[in-house]
C-alpha cells in the first residue's frame, strides 16, 4: 500500500512539473481501441480550461467499429489533474453494426426511452502525458479505459441433444459477453494547443 501511495505521489509531482499555463486548450486525438469483440478507431476532440495543474472541459469521443461497421459518439465532461483525467457523459449509436458480419445477429444496447433519458452512460479514465513540443502545441500519448455500451455479437451455444440448454446457454453467454464488451482499452496520439 505504501508503494502505491509513493507511486501516485511521484506521478502527481511529475505531472505538476509540466502544469500548463492557465487558459483555454484544444486537444485532438486519434488511435485504436479494443473491446472483447471489436477493434475501433477513436477520434476525440476536446476543449479544456487549464487552471494550472487542474483543468475542466468537454470532449466528444467517437468510435468507428472496424470489425462490424458500427459507429458511436459520446459527448462528455472532463476533469483533469495533471496527466490524469476522468470524464462522464452520454453515448449514442449513430450506425448499427452491419448484420452480414455475424450470422447470429447482435445484442444491441438500447436505452429505455419510456423510463429514462434516451441515452446510455459513458465513462472514461486515463493518463495523457505530453511527450514533445511540436509546432505551436505538444504531441502526447493518451492511455485510457472507457465504459461504453456497444453492440455485441450473439454467441450461439449449440447442443443438438439439448435444445433448451442451447437456448439458455446462448442467452447467458450473450449477456455475459455483452457486459465485458462494454469495456474499451486504447492508446491514442494526442496533439494539444494552448490558445
Amino acid at each position: 500500500m505504501k508503494k502505491m501511495i509513493v507511486i501516485i505521489l511521484f506521478l502527481l509531482l511529475a505531472a505538476g512539473l509540466f502544469a500548463a499555463d492557465p487558459g483555454i486548450r484544444v486537444d485532438v486525438e486519434a488511435g485504436p481501441a479494443l473491446s472483447l469483440f471489436s477493434v475501433y478507431l477513436n477520434a476525440t476532440p476536446a476543449v479544456m480550461y487549464d487552471f494550472g495543474l487542474p483543468a475542466v472541459g468537454i470532449g466528444l469521443r467517437n468510435y468507428i467499429g472496424l470489425s462490424f461497421g458500427d459507429i458511436y459518439t459520446a459527448p462528455h465532461a472532463l476533469v483533469e489533474l495533471g496527466w490524469f483525467y476522468a470524464g462522464f457523459g452520454a453515448s449514442f449509436m449513430l450506425k448499427a453494426p452491419n448484420p452480414e458480419t455475424n450470422e447470429a445477429g447482435f445484442a444491441i444496447p438500447e436505452p429505455d426511452e419510456e423510463e429514462g433519458p434516451g441515452f446510455l452512460p459513458f465513462l472514461t479514465l486515463g493518463i495523457a502525458p505530453p511527450l514533445v513540443p511540436l509546432g505551436p502545441g505538444k504531441l502526447g500519448l493518451d492511455i485510457y479505459a472507457d465504459f461504453l455500451a456497444t453492440a455485441s455479437p450473439v454467441v450461439v451455444a449449440e447442443d443438438p441433444e439439448n435444445p433448451v440448454g442451447s437456448i439458455i446457454g446462448t442467452i447467458f453467454i450473450t449477456a455475459i459477453t455483452a457486459v465485458y464488451n462494454m469495456f474499451k482499452f486504447g492508446v491514442s496520439v494526442t496533439y494539444s494547443v494552448q490558445l
